[in-house]
């Protein structure tokens, strides 16, 4: 199964749009090199850049207009040699779009500096509206085919899935945890 080219639609992820996602990464690090994987348009890696970090995006193909530098590829499989390693990685809505997430994030593992930072966000499944729909219909909302979305993390699946890091931070945007539809986490590498 092929992941859409869902980022031709000017998608960009709600918690990098209305400027939260550099505010969590500003709350924990302040500069050094970041790869943002699933970087979109590069509306991250420019704020990002424009805040004093080295940035590199991932992607599928380049689609930033603003000549930000991005190494093509699929997050669904090994990472690419980068020739570095990085202090700070993101992936803001990458992770349920993947076949694989235990692989995605012993790659990120690989990838990162000794103490380094793996910022991420996805649906959030305890959201009251994605309840109601799994009681109903069976299925979470925010997992459909429309999106992509592939893995609903339930804290057993995250549990396991960042054994390998320290949760230094979890959060919610746009609400609490039984409204909001996003939540992120702020990992640091053991």
């Amino acid at each position: 199964m092929e992941i859409r080219d869902w980022k031709d639609k000017n998608n960009v992820s709600s918690i990098v749009k209305s400027g939260k996602a550099l505010k969590v990464l500003l709350s924990h690090v302040k500069s050094g090199s970041l790869l943002d994987i699933g970087c979109g348009k590069g509306k991250f890696l420019k704020h990002a850049s424009q805040n004093g970090f080295d940035v590199l995006g991932f992607d599928f193909k380049n689609y930033t207009t603003d000549l930000m530098e991005v190494v093509e590829g699929d997050a669904s499989k090994e990472l690419p040699d980068f020739g570095k390693k990085f202090k700070i990685v993101t992936a803001w809505n990458v992770a349920e779009h993947l076949e694989n997430p235990w692989l995605f994030f012993r790659e990120v593992n690989k990838i990162l500096d000794s103490n380094g930072i793996f910022i991420f966000s996805i649906p959030n499944v305890f959201e009251f509206k994605n309840k109601l729909s799994f009681l109903f219909r069976g299925e979470f909302y925010r997992y459909n085919d429309g999106n992509d979305h592939r893995y609903p993390f339930t804290e057993h699946l995250l549990k396991e899935l960042i054994a390998e890091f320290s949760l230094l931070e979890r959060g919610y945007y746009s609400g609490s945890r039984l409204f909001a539809k996003t939540e992120y986490f702020v990992l640091q590498k053991k």
